[in-house]
């Protein structure tokens, strides 16, 4: 495989990957913040779901590719073994533990029926920890992360999701009448 379409495959698929995760991970918390309103969800669930899953597809392929890349010459043990490689050691390591966990947490939640939601909620707690290791791999391996766009994307990708996360836990206006400061869990 040629050098070039390799690293091109290469960077469209983790960006595209880091693309679907970054909404996944939106429209689960966006679901969320509908849901503490007393609104229906509605189909972000279902589109976290589906997000994540495509998110996790083309991260697969976004590993395989390396495999090919004549530039760096990995080895499935450089790939897939956290610090294992010498091309830059640790954000590989952060990638390939958020990749083992993304796939962790997909799994879990595809069983959820079999473990019970209450370990799948204690499970999917660890979503968060994919979203930063990812980002920051990303950011720190990614050869286009200095370019306008790919920073433009992170810092997008990372307001949104604070926004969303500070509408999720913000306490409303109907909480702070009930429990004054220091009083609510």
């Amino acid at each position: 495989m040629d050098l070039l379409n390799t690293w091109y495959l290469t960077r469209a698929a983790g960006i595209t990957s880091y693309v679907l995760l970054s909404l996944s991970v939106m429209s689960g918390l966006y679901g969320l913040v509908r849901k503490k309103h007393g609104q229906s969800p509605g189909i972000y669930p279902l589109l976290h779901t589906a997000l994540a899953n495509w998110a996790m597809y083309i991260a697969m392929f976004h590993v395989a590719i390396l495999f090919f890349d004549q530039y760096t010459n990995f080895t499935w043990k450089d790939i897939l073994v956290p610090f294992a490689t010498t091309y830059k050691t640790i954000p590989m390591a952060i990638g390939i533990i958020g990749f083992y966990l993304l796939i962790a947490t997909i799994l879990t939640t595809e069983m959820r029926n079999k473990i019970g939601v209450k370990i799948w909620r204690k499970l999917h707690m660890l979503s968060p920890i994919v979203y930063i290791m990812v980002t920051l791999h990303g950011l720190w391996i990614g050869t286009d992360s200095k370019t306008t766009g790919s920073f433009g994307m992170y810092v997008i990708s990372i307001f949104g999701v604070l926004l969303l996360l500070f509408l999720r836990f913000k306490r409303s206006r109907q909480q702070v009448l009930k429990y004054p400061r220091g009083t609510m869990n």
